[in-house]
């Protein structure tokens, strides 16, 4: 049976995938057909499947689970890791190392090598700057579409 995604995600978002053969336990979620995006019938994308590796052996069909994910999904999560950390730390150096701690972490996990790993570490200083840039201008966007939609005239 699949996991409940209730604390982040409404019930009627999250379903079994067709294909449990594959993955029983896999969850798969929809995504929202508001959007005129997107190709299939049911508001899902055309997804290509991926071989296992051979580490398997087995030529089982495995689904990219990223490419189900939408973007309100995205900053739900966000939201919850924002409110985790606003309620573990109490200053910002508490926040800053376990951000820090956490970020390793996942560099440690990710990496596929030691070179890599140490590579990735020295050059963090660029995701750093390339993410604040990113942030600053989503941010100046919104602020854009909110001054946009001040200024214009209620029907």
């Amino acid at each position: 049976q699949a996991p409940t995604w209730s604390c982040i995600f409404p019930p009627s978002t999250v379903s079994t995938m067709e294909d449990t053969a594959a993955m029983p336990s896999a969850p798969t979620l929809k995504r929202s057909t508001s959007s005129s995006s997107g190709s299939a019938s049911a508001g899902m994308p055309s997804v290509l499947p991926l071989a296992r590796g051979p580490s398997t052996g087995g030529s089982t069909r495995q689904y990219d689970w990223h490419l189900f994910l939408t973007i309100e999904e995205r900053q739900a999560v966000r939201k919850k890791i924002k409110q985790a950390y606003t309620s573990s730390c109490k200053s910002y150096e508490d926040l800053l190392e376990t951000v820090v701690a956490i970020e390793e972490e996942l560099l440690h996990i990710s990496t596929p090598s030691r070179l890599d790993y140490f590579k990735s570490g020295c050059q963090y200083d660029r995701r750093v700057v390339e993410k604040r840039k990113q942030l600053e201008g989503e941010l100046a966007l919104g602020e854009e579409e909110e001054a946009a939609l001040a200024k214009k005239p209620k029907l």
